[in-house]
């Protein structure tokens, strides 16, 4: 692993999952869109996104027990609809793409909907059955493209500017049943490798530790202003992706 990505490069990976583990333990999303737009800096996205995928489920797994009497479950069924129809296109998209068309698509994603979030939009009809299933496929396409089927959803719920700790457990439990799914794809498309499992039991730990510290902090304050932080350093790595994508090495 040191040879492919060089100690540069595992400082890069080493930071992006501490901050991803963190993210995702304070605001309940984040942890799949951070890691996909340090690494796709190193790697091409089919090996990085299976996986922020199995860390996605982890994390769930951990989190579940203190979050699942605030999951809104209405929402999060219409949610879970509309993105089983599309995963799998976000997925054939991943295979189909070259890795510098699927880099420039996911930082255009990241950019625009961090924007969205930062300039705090707001949506009239946010709360109805429609938007629901319509984010729900949205995110299941960018989740299997490039997992960061999180910034549809979260924009969804901002835009009902409801409680963040009903938001939070609603996306912990969405990504739990979201990953599962798009998991059983990839592994289906060949894409969940020994390279795969290797890469994610050793940045295993650090995501683990930014979780735990990130939950820690939740409990303390809300996740409004930390959100901000995330989706500034999300634009910057997004741009930076454009460019490598756009312009090559």
């Amino acid at each position: 692993m040191i040879d492919a990505l060089g100690w540069g490069g595992l400082a890069i990976g080493a930071a992006a999952l501490f901050l991803a583990g963190f993210a995702r333990g304070y605001a309940g999303f984040g942890l799949s869109a951070i890691i996909v737009a340090a690494l796709t800096l190193l790697l091409p996205p089919a090996e990085i996104v299976p996986i922020a995928i199995l860390l996605e489920v982890t994390a769930s797994i951990l989190q579940a027990p203190g979050i699942w009497r605030r999951i809104d479950w209405r929402t999060l069924v219409l949610l879970l609809v509309g993105a089983s129809a599309g995963n799998p296109v976000g997925v054939a998209g991943l295979v189909w793409l070259s890795a510098d068309t699927a880099r420039i698509l996911i930082a255009f994603i990241i950019i625009l909907a961090s924007l969205l979030l930062l300039c705090g939009i707001k949506a009239h009809r946010a709360s109805g059955t429609l938007a629901s299933v319509g984010a729900g496929f949205v995110s299941g396409v960018a989740n299997g493209l490039s997992a960061l089927g999180g910034l549809p959803i979260a924009l969804l719920l901002v835009a009902r500017d409801g409680s963040p700790r009903v938001m939070r457990a609603t996306m912990i439990g969405y990504f739990f049943l979201l990953d599962s799914y798009a998991g059983v794809l990839f592994a289906y498309q060949g894409l969940m490798t020994g390279e795969v499992a290797g890469r994610y039991a050793t940045g295993l730990p650090l995501a683990l530790a930014g979780l735990y510290i990130g939950g820690r902090q939740f409990t303390k304050s809300t996740p409004t202003s930390f959100r901000k932080i995330v989706f500034g350093l999300l634009i910057a790595l997004s741009v930076i992706g454009l460019i490598k994508g756009a312009f090559g090495p």
